[in-house]
């Protein structure tokens, strides 16, 4: 068997590196970005959130984070802030095709 540079530093790094798991907000962040129809992503929603209209704000202190979220008529909006800066946002209008 060869071993090349990268297979040495693998075997001395061994298991002391963990990747970063994904905390509530990430996990959030990663289900909805894959969704494309508007029921599920607002039954996804009202379901981790409770039943709402309008905004709401999500905070998430321990993680200096924040969740809005906006479910108004025929619109949906989810964005993530980390230190009050956004790194995550998405919108999803509903389409009658009639």
């Amino acid at each position: 068997m060869q071993f090349n540079q990268f297979n040495l530093y693998s075997m001395n790094a061994g298991g002391k590196f963990e990747m970063p798991k994904d905390d509530a907000v990430d996990t959030c962040i990663n289900e909805v970005r894959g969704m494309n129809v508007y029921d599920e992503i607002k039954s996804y929603l009202t379901e981790r959130f409770g039943d709402f209209s309008g905004e709401k704000w999500v905070e998430y202190p321990e993680l200096h984070k924040q969740m809005y979220l906006k479910i108004e008529g025929d619109i949906i909006e989810v964005c993530a802030l980390k230190n009050e800066q956004q790194y995550f946002g998405q919108g999803w209008k509903l389409i009658n095709k009639e």
